[in-house]
């Protein structure tokens, strides 16, 4: 009986060691597969963000762009805002001279009509 209790030991013990060296060989190969999942993970993000660095720069330099329009763009409009604030002076004073020339000429018929008048009366 001894014999037999050693003997199931041993297939015991041979067992126990062909079932620990499939867990280790099961633990190093999820171990290898982590790894590689992970190295090509990281190297997808890297990626990922060599794209979105790219994209940013991309927009900043639109962005320089058209800050550099809208830079030009104000300064006609201020150029424009002058020149058109200018002309509103002209036509105001061009205004005033003909309310005044108006006035001259208007002046000037009552006069020629009251000549017309005494001129008639006269005759």
């Amino acid at each position: 009986m001894a014999e037999k209790v050693i003997i199931y030991s041993k297939k015991l013990i041979n067992n126990f060691k062909k079932i620990s060296y499939s867990i280790l060989i099961f633990i190093v190969i999820l171990s290898t597969t982590c790894i590689i999942s992970f190295a090509d993970t990281k190297s997808e993000l890297q990626a990922e963000k060599k794209n979105i660095d790219q994209q940013i720069a991309e927009t900043n330099s639109e962005i320089a762009g058209v800050k550099s329009k809208m830079s030009t763009t104000l300064n006609q409009i201020t150029r424009l805002n002058s020149q058109i604030s200018s002309y509103e002076d002209e036509i105001e004073d061009l205004q005033s001279q003909l309310d005044n020339l108006n006035a001259q000429i208007e002046k000037k018929q009552k006069n020629v009509e009251e000549q017309q008048k005494n001129y008639d009366e006269q005759q």
